[in-house]
């Protein structure tokens, strides 16, 4: 018994450091060579190490890239469609294209590919006024976001065809990973990848060549994952790094100083707290610990924010400079819409391009929607924005239903997916990531959760476990 133990953690470790010395070589040495021949070989040897990389990478995306156009995520989806492929029987891939989600997600696809068409015949000549436009470019821009969307039906068709128990194993290690992973991308955020922007005529940090509201929008989806660790890891040592790694992620957010980035760190924590576990007294101790840790490095001069400016714009009466003039694009936006019966139903077309327009036109900068539902409404219509919410409706509806299910029977790990697809689509209200890599990830995820426990019920009823199957 001793030695399966021993042998159970000295495979875990082992898998751990691979993990580890890939995120490290990506970052700190950026060995392109080296970082993508140790990637093929650990994912051919260890296939589990995919996983927590695919939600992982799209935070540090844009400073790993080997070469123009390829960064790293690429690299890790080819190598992760290259090993589904290998290992998926035939059989498997035909039952699940019987699935809802596998025909809403063509359906999206197709509107997606027939509003090329839109753009080109009713808004090409208006937006070539401002924008030189280029046909094979918009159709490349477009191949790519459904590429995107495919990926997730991919990662679907994985997670739906696996044993429970099988899924399980799997989620525990993502999250335990995850929670190791947050501090050298921590190290490497506020000393090599630090980079200051100056906006609202103050410094804010992020990481190289990322926006600080994505950055902390991507940081906050990792939440979820820390907070599983917290409450149901049983190794105190794992308890200690997931809760250092929670605090490392608030001061990231923090100094970011992103208005969003905070409500969807809010958002994430307690709607984490309250699925994973209801108790009132956990949201209390976590928010005082959060309090406490902001107010420590505060008053250590560890950060040096100037809080007026920011508290000057949350108290400011005027909504368009309170939401930083997103407000602004998004009224703009619904007034296009609803312009006329043709916008209202079928949009303006595929290209961001339009929204910028939209925006120029009307007196307002020149910027996308900064809204997934707005950006989905402006661009594909009634008929996207409802195809986009029945996907993701969908989803939501049948997590609530089975929570009490999962909770009952030890599962609490399969609400983890959900709760980071849940602060991918809040953060949605603030940005446009309609086509985001971790959107559709976390969606393929989710569902494929979803279908197997469909399944798993059908099959088995509700069996109950004992608490020595929770996470070890």
């Amino acid at each position: 018994m001793k030695e399966s133990i021993h042998n159970y953690w000295h495979d875990k470790i082992i898998k751990y450091h691979c993990f580890i010395l890939v995120i490290i070589l990506s970052l700190f040495f950026l060995d392109i060579r080296l970082t993508a021949f140790l990637a093929v070989i650990f994912a051919w040897f260890i296939p589990e190490i995919l996983y927590p990389l695919l939600i992982i990478m799209p935070a540090i995306k844009n400073v790993v890239i080997f070469s123009q156009g390829f960064t790293m995520m690429k690299l890790l989806g080819l190598l992760y469609l290259v090993l589904l492929i290998y290992r998926k029987h035939s059989q498997e891939i035909i039952e699940m294209v019987n699935s809802w989600h596998f025909k809403l997600i063509f359906l999206y696809v197709l509107l997606i590919m027939l509003n090329i068409i839109n753009f080109r015949l009713f808004s090409w000549e208006k937006v070539s006024m401002l924008f030189p436009l280029n046909l094979a470019s918009i159709f490349k821009d477009n191949m790519f976001n459904i590429v995107k969307i495919l990926f997730s039906l991919f990662l679907f068709i994985d997670f739906a065809s696996m044993k429970i128990d099988d899924l399980k194993k799997l989620l525990n290690n993502m999250s335990t990973v995850i929670s190791i992973i947050v501090l050298p991308i921590f190290i490497y955020t506020i000393t090599l990848g630090f980079q200051s922007q100056i906006s609202w005529h103050v410094i804010r940090a992020t990481l190289n060549n990322t926006k600080p509201g994505e950055y902390s929008y991507l940081l906050s989806i990792l939440i979820p994952f820390l907070i599983y660790c917290i409450i149901y890891n049983q190794n105190i040592i794992l308890k200690i790094i997931s809760l250092t790694s929670l605090c490392e992620i608030i001061y990231l957010i923090s100094i970011t100083i992103s208005r969003g980035g905070a409500l969807a760190l809010i958002f994430s924590v307690i709607m984490s707290i309250l699925l994973l576990q209801y108790n009132h007294k956990r949201i209390l101790i976590f928010f005082i610990m959060i309090a406490a840790l902001m107010f420590l490095l505060e008053s250590t001069g560890i950060i040096n924010i100037d809080y007026w400016i920011v508290r000057n714009k949350i108290m400011s009466t005027d909504i368009s400079k309170l939401t930083t003039h997103r407000y602004d694009f998004w009224i703009t936006g619904l007034k296009y819409s609803f312009s006329s019966i043709r916008n209202f139903i079928f949009g303006g077309g595929s290209s961001p391009l339009l929204e910028r327009y939209i925006n120029m036109t009307d007196g307002v900068r020149g910027n996308v929607m900064h809204n997934i539902y707005i950006g989905n409404l402006v661009k594909y219509g009634f008929l996207g924005l409802m195809m986009f919410c029945l996907i993701m409706g969908r989803i939501i509806y049948k997590f609530i239903n089975y929570r009490a299910f999962l909770i009952k029977n030890h599962y609490e790990v399969f609400l983890v997916p959900f709760l980071s697809l849940s602060v991918s689509l809040f953060a949605g209200l603030f940005v446009s990531w309609e086509f985001r890599e971790i959107l559709w990830i976390l969606t393929g995820m989710s569902a494929g959760i979803l279908y197997a426990l469909g399944i798993f019920k059908k099959f088995n009823g509700e069996i109950t476990f004992s608490n020595k199957e929770r996470i070890n």
